[in-house]
């Protein structure tokens, strides 16, 4: 749905990709891709909410949340490994390789739509580890798709 909006834009994130700002009308701190602006007008009124202006946690997806609800470990291939790294490029700081060749995300998520999207795009190139909740996550996923 594309709507008009009041904010109180305060911050760049990582690269200039997003941009945190106050929606008073919710009382709400947010996260808008600039690429999805379409317009901005510019308002004489200074800020009225600048106490509320907060920031949260960000993921290497881009997500937001309050708090990083747990973390990734993939095993990614040649291949897998750059399609997250030309996507996601904050990722490359949770990356080791070993000593197959292959490649180790272990990286602390906001939530796991952004990586579920990512390991369902490439199933083929990737394992996935650890966090029961996230295969957990996938699953319900995969669910959903077969019966599609």
């Amino acid at each position: 749905i594309v709507s008009d909006r009041y904010v109180e834009p305060y911050k760049f994130t990582t690269n200039y990709e997003q941009i945190w700002c106050y929606e008073p009308s919710n009382k709400m701190c947010k996260i808008f891709r600039i690429s999805r602006i379409g317009n901005v007008i510019l308002s004489d009124q200074n800020w009225m909410c600048e106490k509320e202006h907060k920031e949260s946690y960000i993921d290497i997806f881009r997500i937001s949340n309050n708090e990083y609800i747990g973390n990734v470990h993939i095993t990614l291939n040649l291949r897998a490994y750059n399609l997250l790294t030309e996507e996601f490029p904050l990722a490359e700081k949770y990356i080791t390789p070993d000593k197959n060749n292959f490649f180790i995300l272990n990286a602390p998520v906001c939530s796991f739509e952004g990586p579920a999207r990512f390991v369902l795009g490439v199933f083929n190139n990737v394992n996935v580890h650890g966090d029961k909740n996230f295969i957990h996550f996938i699953n319900e996923k995969i669910d959903i798709i077969k019966k599609i």
